[in-house]
């Protein structure tokens, strides 16, 4: 497999993984595809495109070797990963129950004091507040982290404005067709069509 302009395209393609995921439409063909990228090129992604594959990976709750490698990676450049990205990858390793110590001290180190995070986009905040929760119900029991009130009900703001956005958005639109990409070519494109629900 060769990948020209590799930090483009491997964003690109990350980026439709997300979509795709969050869209319920992945198949088992386009996570073989995703796995063996990320076993290729894994040096090759950008902390951001890391943290969306985590994200990727955990909607479908799908095993990967993945996951395994990102958290040796982010215990040990943890310094070079943007909020935005940590909440993200926090999440991920959420919904695939990860218990490690060690992570989840990296994770605390570097979203304390928690306000920083009521600066990112709201939908970082929501994931980050559900990691929140689960660490005030003990999760882990060794690990706490010092939220005070009005910031912890900033990012639940966050995570019920998402929701009803989420809510919105399924209830009046559904997808109706994704053409077939035009051409094998460096420029190729598709079309996604949604439709309003009457």
């Amino acid at each position: 497999m060769c990948i020209r302009d590799s930090h483009n395209t491997l964003h690109y393609l990350c980026r439709i993984f997300e979509t795709l995921a969050k869209m319920g439409l992945g198949t088992k063909q386009s996570y073989f595809v995703l796995d063996k990228l990320t076993d290729m090129y894994f040096e090759s992604f950008s902390e951001e495109d890391l943290a969306r594959i985590a994200f990727t990976y955990a909607q479908t709750n799908r095993e990967n070797k993945f996951m395994g490698r990102l958290q040796g990676h982010f215990i040990k450049n943890s310094k070079s990963f943007k909020l935005e990205s940590v909440a993200k990858i926090a999440w991920s390793f959420l919904v695939f129950e990860e218990k490690s110590l060690e992570f989840w001290s990296t994770i605390k180190k570097i979203c304390e004091p928690i306000e920083e995070m009521t600066r990112i986009s709201r939908k970082s905040r929501a994931l980050f507040y559900q990691v929140l929760t689960e660490f005030k119900d003990g999760y882990i029991q060794a690990i706490q982290f010092n939220v005070e009130p009005q910031t912890e009900e900033a990012l639940k703001a966050a995570y019920l404005q998402n929701l009803q956005i989420a809510q919105v958005q399924g209830e009046y639109l559904s997808l109706i067709h994704i053409s077939e990409p035009t051409r094998q070519a460096e420029i190729s494109y598709a079309v996604f069509c949604l439709k309003k629900k009457t």
